[in-house]
């Protein structure tokens, strides 16, 4: 374990999708910034790749760019990406496990996907300066065959369940709005704690990153402190969400930070798309 006095610097950025003319140059008004630390890692909300068909059932095509898209990354120096997200699989696997590939070989590790459910589960370890830090991804955002299974690839799975109920009588009340109600899977989750736990026992700091919640909300679903607080109880020094593409609130938890969504930090898509979605859901 590390002394008290020492330290590494981590930058963790919201969810990043990039496909611009120049790519090299998306993040250059923070370069200095994420040079000067010791570690950087970002949500990835597209597939990097030319490869795979869009599925029939996805309404937003916008989140498979081209492969000389890597050059952000690579001139960013990012070290990771989490990618248990709903929309890694829009393409199908071949562009999923194409974008794992062009990573790899750009130094790039690839955390929350894989060939099955163990491989995408795993805690990802790093050697930063003599010290050890791991990082675990998890999704609850889950499209049908989107999640990895002991057979199948794909992202790993925090299935949770929504029930609706009347806040008060319906026969007295007609027409009047309901709670929304949202339950962890306790299996799910019992199996995450216990890789949180292992990661805690072979490393000197442990990040969980959950993608989850509702997009375009300020607001928290019932289950995101739940699941918070167990994966602390866990041995989680910190939690960090992504997917709402807002800023949610920040809690703290037997003095660890829980960031329940940093928000987008560069998201590239057609404005058409963007204003359409915001839209849609700001009405």
């Amino acid at each position: 374990m590390k002394e008290e006095n020492e330290f590494i610097k981590i930058i963790a950025l919201g969810d990043v999708q990039i496909n611009r003319s120049k790519p090299e140059r998306a993040f250059k008004y923070v370069k200095d910034v994420l040079e000067d630390s010791d570690f950087r890692f970002c949500q990835l909300e597209s597939t990097i790749s030319n490869l795979g068909k869009v599925r029939a059932d996805i309404q937003n095509p916008a989140h498979r760019v081209p492969p000389k898209m890597i050059k952000s990354f690579t001139e960013a120096k990012i070290n990771a990406v989490t990618m248990a997200g709903n929309n890694s699989l829009d393409y199908g696997p071949d562009a999923l496990f194409d974008t794992i590939r062009l990573l790899n070989e750009n130094g790039i590790d690839v955390i929350g996907v894989g060939k099955n459910i163990n491989e995408a589960r795993k805690p990802h370890y790093f050697n930063i300066n003599n010290f050890k830090l791991s990082i675990l991804n998890f999704c609850s955002i889950l499209r049908t065959g989107f999640e990895a299974t002991k057979n199948i690839p794909g992202i790993s799975p925090l299935h949770v369940s929504t029930f609706y109920e009347p806040l008060e009588n319906i026969y007295e009340q007609p027409g009047t709005p309901c709670r929304t109600i949202t339950i962890p899977d306790w299996s799910d989750l019992n199996e995450i704690c216990k890789l949180i736990s292992q990661a805690k026992e072979n490393s000197d700091f442990v990040i969980t990153c959950f993608h989850w919640g509702v997009h375009f909300t300020y607001d928290l679903a019932i289950y995101q402190p739940d699941v918070a607080y167990a994966a602390i109880d866990a041995g989680s020094d910190i939690v960090i969400g992504t997917h709402s593409h807002c800023l949610q609130p920040i809690d703290i938890y037997k003095q660890r930070p829980i960031f329940y969504s940093l928000s987008n930090f560069i998201f590239d898509q057609p404005e058409k798309d963007v204003n359409k979605n915001i839209k849609k859901y700001l009405k």
